[in-house]
């Protein structure tokens, strides 16, 4: 999310007095939460205007290893994250909130622009889905996106950073 984006959020949260909480599913939570403790971020969490929950994929998997990813199917190169893991977790945010959005950051989705950052601050629960690998299996997908964006066209190592 681009910063001028996330204040617009905070600046509608501020002026309408609501909270937002954002939920992060992700395999990796110390890559996004070190941006909470800082800066604009660090100010709405303590003005409890905001709050923040992750769920890490591998605390959901019946896999005696832990694994999340397996092989696509298809073939070719790379592994992708399976969806047993991804189901468990989203059915348990779900369960626990039935308000949450669920966004898939993803390459291949439209852009995200000024008028969905607009729109989203009006949610209660933004739950982000950071896939890892060669993405997520598309199954997962289909079942929980309440939205899928797209941050830009460059290359990352996973979905934390188009998450924040």
């Amino acid at each position: 999310m681009f910063e001028c984006d996330f204040i617009q959020i905070l600046i509608n949260i501020y002026n309408k007095v609501m909270f937002l909480k954002f939920t992060f599913v992700t395999l990796f939570p110390n890559l996004i939460e070190p941006y909470f403790y800082d800066s604009i971020l660090k100010r709405a969490v303590d003005g409890g205007f905001i709050s923040y929950e992750f769920y890490n994929p591998r605390d959901y998997t019946t896999n005696k290893h832990l694994k999340v990813d397996a092989q696509i199917c298809s073939g070719g190169a790379g592994m992708l994250m399976t969806p047993q893991p991804l189901f468990d977790t989203l059915d348990d945010i779900k369960k626990k909130n039935s308000d949450a959005y669920i966004i898939f950051p993803l390459a291949s989705a439209k852009a995200f622009r000024q008028n969905d950052a607009k729109r989203l601050a009006k949610k209660k629960n933004i739950v982000f889905v950071s896939g890892r690998y060669e993405g997520i299996d598309e199954r997962v997908i289909e079942k929980y996106a309440n939205e899928v964006f797209c941050i830009g066209e460059y290359i990352l190592t996973g979905g934390e950073l188009p998450s924040l």
